[in-house]
């Protein structure tokens, strides 16, 4: 959830290795800063990331391969920072200025997640020019990814989505961007495009994409100081697999465009944050 995720009302440790899993992988990044990194592959149907039923077929099977990863780079009973997909969390943005009151996120972000309220862990990332980012992802699905860690007899730090881990430093005073920019961060079935003016959150998508769709993502880009009638350029910021062919075939100005894998460096920004 672009948030320092309080989603868990369990107990937190300090965490300092993190694992990443997604529908077709598992990243571990190693303890101590160490910046060590281990991949393992998912079997297909494994994990399968979506809003409402369980994501996990099989969580012994899973559990074994987390352990694996975790052991290559030293980080079996540490403390652990979680990625969980992006595609099992729910978000809703509130813009700047809105001042709205708890009761009115709460009820903001309970109209876009697929079943009731009640069963839900939610988190609300209050941005520095006062916008409000809500996330949201059912608790039985989190229970799951959480266990899966557990089982590697590991203790849980902070939690977040894959692609919103990132969001808060991206958005910090003194290390965000400056102007109109896009972040794009590129996965081999979805993406997220999140968009920022002057260190604000504006706007945050999540959307499923087929490997050849990178010119309706470049165009999705354009798109964007048309539709808010902002006629200054847009400077863009493009990651993982396909971003230096999404940077060539798009119009708008790139400062970074980098094919390598995001996960590890979301996993950096989520351990860098200290204790929950």
């Amino acid at each position: 959830m672009a948030i320092t995720m309080g989603w868990l009302d369990s107990l937190y440790s300090r965490a300092v290795a993190g694992v990443a899993i997604t529908r077709r992988r598992v990243v571990a990044l190693g303890a101590g800063g160490s910046g060590v990194i281990a991949t393992r592959a998912v079997p297909e149907g494994l994990v399968e990331p979506q809003p409402v039923t369980a994501n996990v077929s099989s969580a012994s099977q899973l559990g074994q391969i987390v352990a694996e990863a975790l052991d290559e780079v030293s980080a079996v009973g540490s403390g652990v920072a979680l990625l969980v997909p992006d595609l099992a969390v729910s978000t809703t943005l509130v813009a700047a200025g809105a001042g709205a009151s708890r009761r009115e996120l709460v009820a903001g972000l309970a109209a876009v997640l697929p079943y009731p309220m009640s069963e839900a862990r939610t988190d609300f990332w209050r941005g520095r020019r006062g916008e409000v980012l809500g996330a949201g992802i059912r608790s039985t699905i989190v229970r799951q990814f959480e266990q899966v860690v557990e089982a590697a007899d590991c203790r849980l730090g902070w939690v977040d989505g894959t692609s919103l881990a990132r969001i808060p430093s991206w958005a910090r005073s003194g290390d965000g961007p400056s102007g109109k920019e896009v972040q794009i961060q590129l996965y081999q079935a979805h993406y997220c495009l999140s968009v920022f003016d002057d260190g604000e959150l504006t706007d945050l998508r999540v959307k499923l994409r087929a490997p050849a769709e990178l010119a309706e993502i470049a165009r999705e880009i354009e798109r964007i100081p048309k539709r808010d009638g902002d006629t200054r350029p847009v400077a863009a910021r493009m990651y993982g697999p396909g971003a230096s062919e999404l940077a060539a075939m798009s119009a708008v100005t790139t400062v970074d465009a980098s094919d390598r894998d995001p996960l590890p460096e979301a996993l950096q920004a989520l351990v860098a944050r200290g204790n929950p």
